[in-house]
């Protein structure tokens, strides 16, 4: 019922009166509605902390739910952004910043390992198969965002 409330207002209810439940089904809505066709979450989850009518905290923490954990290499790198991107936007020539498993948890492809068309045409078959845990995290090459 009040899932589309503002957190910064107008109206009533506004900030933490607005009920958890209707705070997290906003920001898991508009992330999802904007990141639909592979687009990159991060970026996703920038634009909503951009803006003052989400709860910055429950973003924080969704961001950090969502969002896997990166390589030990990447976080060791200066300036080490990876995108967060879907099956169907991968490129040959990004490098796999995490691991990439099925939904049931069996890995595909280990972190460090540069795309190739085979590899990513296989995990395309997985993610039309079996299912494959997005988003993924690459960094390099050009980033695709498909709308």
């Amino acid at each position: 019922r009040h899932q589309r409330a503002r957190f910064d207002g107008p109206g009533e209810p506004s900030g933490s009166q607005i009920p958890l439940a209707a705070r997290l089904v906003r920001i898991l809505g508009d992330l999802l509605e904007g990141s639909r066709d592979g687009a990159d979450l991060v970026a996703g989850f920038s634009a909503l902390e951009s803006r003052s009518e989400y709860d910055p905290e429950l973003v924080k923490l969704v961001r950090q739910a969502v969002l896997p954990r990166i390589s030990r290499d990447c976080e060791l790198q200066a300036g080490c952004e990876p995108a967060w991107v879907g099956v169907r936007a991968l490129v040959p020539g990004q490098v796999l910043m995490a691991d990439v498993f099925t939904r049931e948890g069996t890995r595909l492809v280990v972190a460090g390992q540069t795309l190739t068309h085979t590899i990513i045409e296989r995990l395309k078959n997985f993610a039309a198969t079996v299912g494959v845990r997005e988003p993924i995290a690459v960094q390099g090459a050009r980033i695709v965002v498909r709308r």
